[in-house]
């Protein structure tokens, strides 16, 4: 697997360069065995994500990008290779401490949102509510802290409303509320401008860029242009 930088990606990293790194990936692969033959989602591969990087991941259908972010996610174990989030090694975890990693610390934003179709866009954000999770350092309650994210992302007039009433960019934006909810440590995002006009992306990756300048990291999957313009590196998957 070849891991490429954009040109500008040094002078873009600037501020995150001498950070701390969030993800150490060394030897990562991931391969499907099937009936016909094995199946390569991810080819060897090493990479280093800092602490409050926004990294854009690109490449071809089928070189592996959303595969590496599930795996980034705790979501799917390697074939081989190691993944040490903040020093901790995510697959030599058990399967309850890997829960716990992706309630802390992983805000997950998909290309199809993955509403409920039957609650409500405040019940939605809720859904990522756990007591035992919740940060109150704010003394907001669950509720008010969901009303408060959706206000900050243009949908307060929308909280009654379930997802079917919704445009495509505002269930979106209702998807980044939801991941935003727990103050995740990073976001991962999978094409989440996938089905989005670009008026609708560009809000999209403003919230997103908001989440990063107040000290997230975010790693993004993405075929389109505009994401380069909200990154501080970009790589390419071949």
């Amino acid at each position: 697997m070849t891991v490429t930088a954009t040109p500008d990606s040094e002078v873009k990293q600037s501020t995150e360069k001498n950070s701390s790194p969030a993800y150490e990936v060394s030897g990562l692969e991931k391969i499907y065995p099937g009936r016909n033959g094995d199946v390569i989602a991810l080819k060897p591969l090493d990479l280093t994500i800092r602490q409050g990087e926004f990294l854009s991941i690109r490449g071809a259908s089928g070189s592996g990008k959303s595969t590496l972010l599930m795996i980034l996610g705790g979501m799917a174990h390697p074939s081989s290779g190691q993944v040490l989030f903040e020093g901790k090694d995510l697959y030599q975890m058990s399967t309850g401490e890997r829960a716990c990693y992706r309630a802390q610390s992983i805000g997950f934003v998909f290309q199809m949102f993955h509403l409920a179709p039957y609650l409500n866009i405040l019940e939605n954000t809720l859904l990522a509510y756990h007591k035992r999770w919740f940060c109150s350092d704010d003394g907001k309650t669950p509720v008010e802290r969901a009303k408060g994210i959706l206000t900050q992302l243009g949908l307060q007039h929308r909280l009654t409303h379930r997802p079917a009433a919704l445009s495509a960019g505002e269930r979106q934006r209702a998807a980044i509320a939801r991941a935003l909810f727990n103050r995740p440590k990073v976001i991962l995002a999978d094409e989440p401008t996938g089905n989005l006009d670009p008026d609708n992306a560009r809000g999209v990756f403003e919230a997103l860029q908001t989440f990063h300048q107040e000290g997230g990291t975010v790693a993004l999957v993405t075929h389109g242009e505009m994401g380069a313009d909200y990154a501080t590196r970009e790589i390419q998957l071949s």
